[in-house]
C-alpha cells in the first residue's frame, strides 16, 4: 500500500497503455477540430475592409435589340447606351435618401470573383510581382464601402486618389512572405503590360470576398473614369443610403421609372449588401455550425466514455481504497491519488501527441496547419489538453466520491 503512484501505474502497464492510446486518439481529434474552428473564428474577426451597412446594389442591364422597347439610335447606340448609365447614376445621386453612388465592376464583396492580375515595378528593378484580386470602381466607391486606409488616410483622401487615377492596393501576404512590403509600393509606378503605368496612391484593407475567407491575396482597386464620353458597359451600381433610409429609397426606386430606366439601359435587382452577405455565406456558416455541433457531440461522447472507463477502474479498486483507509490514508489523500492517476495518463498521451504533431509538421506542415500559424496551432493544443483534463477530472470525480463513502469492512468482506 506504500507503493508510489508511478510505480503502481508501471505495474499495471497493460491496462494503462490502452487508456493512453485511447486518450492519444481523442486528444488528436479534439486538437485538429479545435484548430479548424479557431481558424474560422480568426477569419471572421479579421478586418474585412468595408462596411456593408446601408449599402445597396443594382444590376445594369441592356434591353435586347429584339425587344419592342428597344431604342435604335443607329451608330450612336453603343455610345448613348454608355452615356445613359451615367444619366441614371446621377439621378440616383440626386435622390435625397442617397449618400453616395458608384459604378462597380467586380469591386463589391460577396461575389466570389477570382479575377486577378499581377503588377510589377515599372522601373523593372524588382522581378517579384504583386498579385491581387482586380476590382474596378468609380471614385465614390470609397464613400460607398467606407474603405479603410492602412496608412491613416481619410475616406476623402482615398476618393481624391481615385479621381487622380491612382490605384489602391491591399496587403498581399504571399508578396510579403518573399521579403517585400506592400506599404513600400505606395507612391511608386506599377505595370501589368508594356504600355500602361499605374501610380499607387495608398494601401487599404483588403476587400474580402467573404468573412470566412482568409485575407492572403491582395486587392487591386482600379479607378473608373466617369468623365469618359464612351466606354464599355459596367456591371453594377453600388450606393449607400442615409442611415435608416433603405426602405424609403426602395419605395422611391420602385415607384419612379426614371430611376430604373433610361432608353435601353435598365437597372434591376435592388439588393442590400447585407442580404448578399447572408446568401453568399449561408453554406460557409452552415458548415461552421456543423463542425461546432459535431465537436460538441464528440466531446459529450468522449466524456461519457471517459466516465465509463474510470468508473470501472474505481469500482475495481474498492478493496484497495478500503485498505488504504485501514492503513491510515485520509479521504483527501485517496481522492488526490485517483485524480493524479488520470492526469498522469493524460500527460503520457499529451507527450506522445506532441511528438506525433512535431513529426507531422516536419513532413506535412501545410496539410496539417492549413492557413494557421504555429502560435495558433500551439494554443489550440493547450486548449484541447485543458478540455481533456477537465473531462478526465469530472470522469473520476463522480465514481471517486462514491467510492469514498464505502466502509472498509464492507469493501473487504469478499477479499
Amino acid at each position: 500500500m506504500k507503493r508510489s503512484l508511478p510505480a503502481q501505474m508501471c505495474h499495471e502497464w497493460k491496462t494503462n497503455i490502452w487508456i493512453v492510446i485511447e486518450l492519444l486518439i481523442v486528444l488528436a481529434v479534439v486538437w485538429f477540430t479545435m484548430l479548424s474552428n479557431m481558424i474560422n473564428i480568426i477569419r471572421v474577426n479579421e478586418p474585412k475592409g468595408f462596411d456593408e451597412t446601408d449599402v445597396y446594389t443594382l444590376n445594369i442591364n441592356y434591353i435586347s435589340s429584339e425587344s419592342p422597347e428597344y431604342v435604335d439610335m443607329g451608330e450612336a447606340t453603343d455610345q448613348n447606351n454608355f452615356l445613359d448609365q451615367k444619366v441614371l447614376i446621377e439621378r440616383i445621386r440626386r435622390n435625397p435618401n442617397v449618400e453616395a453612388a458608384a459604378f462597380s465592376d467586380n469591386a463589391l464583396p460577396y461575389n466570389f470573383s477570382y479575377w486577378g492580375n499581377q503588377l510589377l515595378p515599372a522601373d523593372k528593378k524588382d522581378s517579384i510581382g504583386y498579385n491581387g484580386n482586380w476590382r474596378s470602381a468609380s471614385p465614390d466607391i470609397a464613400r460607398v464601402l467606407r474603405l479603410r486606409s492602412e496608412t491613416g488616410k481619410s475616406i476623402a483622401d482615398l476618393e481624391k486618389m481615385l479621381r487622380n487615377k491612382e490605384f489602391l492596393l491591399g496587403r498581399d501576404a504571399i508578396y510579403e512572405s518573399q521579403g517585400r512590403s506592400t506599404r513600400d509600393l505606395v507612391g511608386t509606378l506599377m505595370t501589368n503590360d508594356t504600355v500602361n503605368r499605374y501610380k499607387i496612391g495608398d494601401m487599404i484593407q483588403n476587400i474580402k470576398r467573404s468573412e470566412f475567407e482568409q485575407s492572403w491575396r491582395g486587392t487591386i482597386l482600379a479607378p473608373i473614369d466617369e468623365s469618359l464620353q464612351n466606354g464599355e458597359r459596367h456591371m453594377n451600381i453600388a450606393l449607400r443610403v442615409r442611415p435608416g433610409m433603405g426602405k424609403k429609397f426602395t419605395e422611391d426606386f420602385n415607384s419612379d421609372p426614371k430611376l430604373r430606366q433610361q432608353r435601353n439601359v435598365v437597372l434591376s435587382s435592388l439588393t442590400s449588401l447585407e442580404s448578399s452577405r447572408d446568401l453568399a455565406q449561408r453554406s460557409a456558416l452552415a458548415d461552421f455550425r456543423s463542425v461546432i455541433g459535431i465537436m460538441v457531440l464528440f466531446l459529450v461522447i468522449v466524456f461519457l466514455g471517459i466516465l465509463g472507463s474510470f468508473w470501472y477502474r474505481v469500482q475495481q479498486r474498492h478493496g484497495e481504497i478500503a485498505m488504504r483507509k485501514v492503513c491510515g490514508a485520509t479521504r483527501r489523500q485517496i481522492f488526490a491519488r485517483l485524480m493524479s492517476e488520470g492526469t498522469l495518463l493524460l500527460s503520457c498521451s499529451a507527450i506522445l501527441c506532441a511528438i506525433l504533431a512535431i513529426v507531422l509538421l516536419h513532413y506535412f506542415q501545410e496539410q496539417v496547419m492549413g492557413n494557421a500559424n504555429l502560435t495558433i496551432f500551439i494554443i489550440c493544443g493547450f486548449i484541447s489538453l485543458a478540455l481533456m483534463e477537465i473531462m478526465i477530472l469530472l470522469g473520476i470525480l463522480f465514481p471517486a466520491r462514491r467510492a469514498m463513502k464505502v466502509e472498509p469492512a464492507i469493501a473487504l468482506k469478499d477479499e
